[in-house]
């Protein structure tokens, strides 16, 4: 779950819970308008990818789970790393379920983040580390054998790299930048600086606008929704309160190129 802080016109201070699930329908949202031109069959198993990477969130967001420390929704950022493994590793398995390629890309997703986590180190984390490497090389020379001519590395790698930008781009409308009817509390820049220059992006919230920069989109100007719930910012001791207190609520953007 992502948990937000949003202000709303006339209405007390709340957050905004949106699941994971809906985050990555934003991605795939985005990626109908930014993905080049691919083989049919590489750029169906990248859609999928994008729209499935956190499917195994699915059951963990649902019960709306109350962070008993500071009595409120937890933030996927905040659960222990070996909550979220076990997550991480039923989405890889429902995406290597829709094809080998897929399975490679969710798995070297979560890779990448394991590697930037602060627990990354640890015993349980290298060993689940090994076992999606291993996983990974299999699924890779699967996805190469059907096709060695057309399915290279440097194709899944790119595959790969359209993941993370896109996943990073969705995170952002949905943990930070402010949608149409938000009070903004402030203008939000954020970079996100990535060992591959690829993947460096500015994200940018002004006058009522979202941007990116590089721009890779076939777009000037696209409005995306995403579907969550809105709770007053009190403390939350109970999943019981919690359920009671909230309410849909869509958060809308305005995504534009930058003038």
């Amino acid at each position: 779950m992502i948990r937000r802080e949003i202000q709303l016109a006339d209405q007390p201070p709340g957050w905004l819970l949106i699941s994971q699930i809906e985050h990555a329908r934003v991605s795939r949202a985005l990626a109908d308008h930014c993905l080049p031109t691919y083989p049919e069959a590489f750029r169906s198993a990248l859609l999928e990818a994008v729209l499935h990477h956190d499917d195994g969130w699915s059951t963990f967001d649902a019960e709306f789970v109350i962070d008993r420390e500071h009595d409120r929704p937890y933030s996927f950022r905040e659960l222990p790393l070996e909550r979220s493994l076990p997550i991480w590793e039923k989405s890889i398995n429902i995406c290597a379920d829709l094809g080998a390629l897929a399975g490679w890309l969710v798995s070297g997703h979560f890779l990448a983040l394991l590697t930037n986590s602060e627990s990354s180190d640890s015993d349980f984390a290298v060993g689940w580390r090994n076992e999606q490497t291993t996983r990974r090389e299999i699924w890779l020379r699967a996805w190469m054998t059907q096709q060695p001519e057309l399915n290279t590395q440097s194709l899944a790698d790119e595959g790969l790299c359209w993941l993370q930008l896109l996943d990073m781009k969705s995170l952002w409308l949905c943990s930070v930048c402010a949608g149409v009817n938000e009070v903004p509390e402030a203008t939000h820049e954020s970079y996100l600086f990535a060992k591959q220059q690829r993947l460096e992006t500015l994200c940018k919230f002004d006058d009522g606008r979202a941007s990116f920069s590089p721009w890779r989109f076939d777009f000037s100007e696209l409005e995306i929704e995403a579907n969550g719930w809105f709770v007053p910012r009190l403390k939350y001791r109970e999943e019981t309160t919690l359920h009671a207190a909230r309410r849909p609520y869509a958060i809308r953007w305005r995504v534009a190129q930058s003038d």
